[in-house]
């Protein structure tokens, strides 16, 4: 369980990377769109949000998941699902319609090197970050699959408690040391 753990911070912290990349480079295709008077890029600015929301989400979510094993219903791996599916779809649809927007320009006569390569370039991360939430998205419905197998009640239950030993909720956790701490402090009579 360590191994998927490890996984999933991996997956959040590349996400975060793209998803500040592409947020960067969607502002800076509205400013060279504006500037160059080709109108307002809705695809862009799309991106813009669904990088906003992307980072402040899922960086939060993934401490509540993977760092607290409360039992609030934030922790749960429905909240997770739910969350990743949004910001997927955000992603999709941004970078389907910016790709859309941007491939019609290419070979045309507006389409100047900056115009161009940003546009291209704000795609390609577009993309990566899609790809890399496919794969966060494919680990979570896994978890909830694996987990549900051994608990019915795994889509409200923390992923923390799962991934620390293994167990279930009900199944108590071996305590290390306490037998030795049992056996070397001397009974107290009062």
């Amino acid at each position: 369980m360590a191994l998927l753990v490890l996984i999933r911070t991996v997956l959040y912290s590349v996400f975060a990377f793209w998803a500040l990349l592409t947020f960067i480079l969607a502002a800076a295709f509205v400013g060279q769109t504006n500037k160059d008077g080709l109108g307002y890029s809705q695809s862009a600015a799309e991106l813009i949000a669904a990088g906003i929301l992307g980072l402040a989400t899922l960086p939060v979510l993934h401490f509540l998941f993977h760092r607290r094993a409360n039992g609030s219903i934030l922790s749960s791996i429905l909240v997770e699902l739910i969350a990743v599916s949004v910001i997927w779809l955000l992603f999709l649809g941004g970078a389907a319609a910016i790709s859309n927007d941007v491939l019609p320009f290419v070979g045309s006569r507006f389409c100047d090197a900056s115009f161009c390569h940003l546009g291209q370039a704000t795609a390609a991360f577009a993309w990566l970050s899609w790809i890399t939430l496919t794969a966060l998205l494919g680990l979570v419905l896994f978890d909830l699959i694996y987990f549900s197998i051994k608990s019915k009640a795994a889509w409200k239950e923390p992923f923390a408690a799962h991934a620390a030993a293994g167990t279930t909720k009900g199944e108590a956790a071996p305590a290390q040391g306490t037998a030795e701490m049992t056996q070397q402090q001397p009974a107290v009579h009062v």
